[in-house]
Order: C-alpha cells, then structure tokens, then sequence
C-alpha cells in the first residue's frame, strides 16, 4: 500500500500539480460504458502526451489502479455518506464507479491511503467516518461487506463462499488473502541458469535491489528498474511469479518427454518446463495470436534454449503435428494454461475484477471445458495433462476438473491444488494434474 511521510504528502491526489491531468484521464476512461483493460488504455493514451516523463506516467497510473484497487469502497463511502445513488439491474460494478464525481473520487482515496493523522487533518469529517465504516465493513458477519471493505465487489461473495469450502481456509487465511487484494504483488523472478546466480546475485545488489530466495525463485524488492540489468537482458533471470513457478514445478517430467504447451501466452511457464529438462526434450508451444509466439522465440533464444518450438494453432483443429509426435502414438505432456477471469492476478491488474459478471464466467466456463476435447487427441496414453487457471473461482478450476472426468472417461484427476496467496506473497493460481488411462 502506498506510504506517506512528511516529505511525500504532496503525493495525495488531490494535492499534486498533476491533480487536474489526471482528473482529464479519469474523465476520459470512465467515459467508456464497458471497461477497457486499463494498462494498454494508458500506455496508447501516453503515447499522445509526449509532455509526460517516466515519473509522470508512473504517478498517473498509480493513481488510477488505486481507484480500481479500493474502487467499490469507494462507491461504499461515497453513498452512504455523500450522495446515494441507486443501484439498478443494468449498473455493473464499473458503472457505478465512473457515476462517482473524480474529485470526490481521489479525495477518498488520497484519505484511505494516507495514514489517519494525516487524513484527519485534511478532512477530519470524512477520515472519521471512514475509519467507523471500514472498522464496522472489516468486522462484518456478512462475506458480502468484507469483501467492499478490500475494494472487492460484492459479486464475488459466493464464489469466496465456495473457495472457503472448497481449500478449508481459516479465517486468518481469508483475512491474509483479502488484505493481499489492496497491496501490490511482489516482483518475482526464476533463476533461468544456476551457473549465473551468483553475478545475477551481485548485480541486483549493486543495483540496491533485496533479495529473498526460495530456491530458483527470488522476490526482489527495488526502487529501479532491473529489467535493464545485464542479467536479465542475457536470460539469467526470467520475470515469472511465484505462483506461475509453482505450476511449472508440478509439471510431471520423466525421462525426455514430449511436451506441448497449447495456450503459451508470453511463454514463462513453457521456458521453466524446458529449463527443468536442460535441453533434453523438446517443448512446444502455441498460442492463437501470432505475436506471442514471437515473444516466446525470442525468449528462448535470449535464455539458450534451443529446443523450444513454436507451433500455430488456431485454437480449434490440431496442428500440423511434428513427426515424432505422431509414431510415438502422441505428446507425452500437454499443458492447458487456460484462458479465464484472471481473478489471480487482481494484485497486478485490479481493473479485471470490473469486467467479470455472471455471463462472462459461463463464456469461459464453456471454453474451458473445450480445451480438453481439443487437445486430448493429442495425448497419447498414459500421458499426463495439466491444467491451470491465474484464478481462485471455483467455477474456473474444481468444477472445470469434475467436468472434464465426467465428459472423459479416459481421463482421471492426480491431484489439484491452488498456490500462491495466501499461502504465500503472489498471485494466486491453480493447477491439476490429470492422467490419460491406458
């Protein structure tokens, strides 16, 4: 959560001499009737302003993820201390957000991320009733009033019900996890070459940069940007979080398997499996937009691995398969990193949880459970299917798994598993693996 001292109060929104730009920026997204994925709104509507330096755009984007990080309190405090405004059947959470005046908007939210002294100098009024009402929200019964209290809209209630039941979580579980959703995730790496940990070590140091490490995974606390470091522009390290890592550590490999990852995005979890078997056998990977696998080739060339590959597909027919894929009866691993709400990832993109509704999760519900029909003719048997979500719905994980053994008989489920938060500081994401029978 952002810090204040005495030296940075000028930070508070409404404060700045940035304040009137960025409530032109505000105006300008919450003119959209559905929410865009903010990141690229940003980074295209910088590229008009030439005027804004690095720190400039820095300061305007944390300003408008604040606003989608504690965005339903807001909402919360702004009805039911300003201005209540009814909620109709036609009004999703981003809805009614954008209905919030950008002036009131930032004013809360300078007041919540401040500390209370300082908020109650500016407004004692307002910061009062904050504390009560966040007090009163935290010690709620109601899930529901939890949940706004961490910026979190109340849709999600059931399905946090369901997650409760589903991984056991105690309630300091639920309190862990509900507090990571209004701090950023840690940034987090893979050590992509032992031999070079040890420079890769000593130049995030002279960097300024703590590290703790676990294992090949470092979470690494900077005020610089390390991407430009030598060991991250020659493969050493890969930007991959902790959660993503432990997918790929569950990815069962034996011997000089042939592996397939269908859905590679940006490749990270395709590099670790290929990392994890030194060359030895061939990863493949796919993706239906083309500049992805682009990113994945040069990936695997900046870390020296040679025998990643890259394969189209267009999400629907198999692809023109290798040979040896086919007189060894099929691929021995696929892994299905599936598309889904990205409810995991809140920490680092908390504008997602405006664009999910009950029609969205269906949507994706129904493609996931296609995903297995697509690709398990390309399993041969006996092999081994992974599936994984950056999601903590249930519906997008245990139900897509109870699914696909009941469509499949052929398949049968080894184990599943959630990982990251609030187990540990990540996102937080889920996996199973799945065997094909022989």
């Amino acid at each position: 959560m952002h810090k204040f001292d005495s030296q940075k109060q000028r930070l508070l929104f409404t404060e700045s001499p940035r304040t009137p730009h960025l409530y032109r920026i505000w105006k300008a997204l919450s003119g959209h009737e559905t929410l865009p994925q903010v990141d690229r709104w940003l980074a295209q509507y910088f590229r008009g302003e030439k005027r804004f330096g690095k720190k400039d755009r820095q300061w305007y984007a944390d300003a408008m993820f604040a606003a989608y990080r504690f965005g339903p309190l807001v909402v919360h405090l702004e009805q039911k201390f300003v201005a209540p405004f009814a909620l109709s059947s036609s009004q999703n959470s981003w809805q009614l957000l954008a209905k919030v005046p950008v002036e009131n908007l930032f004013h809360w939210l300078s007041l919540l991320m401040a500390p209370f002294e300082l908020a109650a100098q500016k407004d004692p009024e307002k910061a009062n009733f904050l504390q009560a009402e966040r007090q009163d929200l935290f010690q709620s019964l109601d899930l529901a009033d939890q949940l706004i209290a961490y910026g979190i809209p109340s849709f999600y209630a059931q399905s946090l019900k369901q997650r409760l039941s589903q991984s056991q979580w105690s309630r300091e579980q639920l309190q862990t996890f509900l507090r990571f959703q209004v701090e950023k995730a840690p940034l987090w790496v893979r050590v992509n070459r032992s031999a070079d940990a040890g420079e890769a070590r000593r130049q995030l140091q002279e960097a300024g940069a703590e590290i703790e490490e676990h294992g090949d995974a470092w979470k690494v606390i900077s005020q610089k940007n390390i991407q430009t470091l030598p060991c991250m522009e020659q493969g050493s390290l890969e930007i991959q979080d902790l959660a993503s890592q432990r997918i790929g550590a569950a990815v069962p490999l034996a011997g000089e398997p042939l592996v397939w990852d269908c859905c590679a995005g940006g490749g990270g979890k395709t590099l670790q499996i290929a990392t994890r078997l030194r060359g030895n056998a061939r990863v493949y990977a796919s993706d239906i937009r083309s500049y992805k696998l682009a990113e994945v080739e040069r990936r695997a060339q900046r870390a020296g691995l040679k025998r990643v590959e890259t394969l189209a597909w267009n999400g629907d027919q198999l692809p023109n398969f290798p040979k040896e894929w086919t007189r060894q009866g099929g691929v021995d691993i696929i892994l299905i990193d599936a598309p889904c709400t990205g409810t995991g990832t809140w920490r680092r993109s908390p504008d997602s949880k405006f664009r999910c509704d009950e029609g969205s999760i269906k949507e994706l519900q129904d493609l996931q459970k296609s995903l297995f029909s697509k690709v398990l003719p390309a399993l041969k048997k006996g092999g081994c299917l992974v599936y994984a979500t950056c999601s903590w719905l249930p519906e997008e994980n245990e139900d897509i798994i109870a699914a696909a053994v009941f469509d499949h008989p052929e398949l049968f489920c080894e184990s599943q598993q959630l990982c990251g938060n609030p187990a540990e500081d990540s996102d937080t994401m889920f996996y199973a693996v799945l065997r094909k029978k022989i």
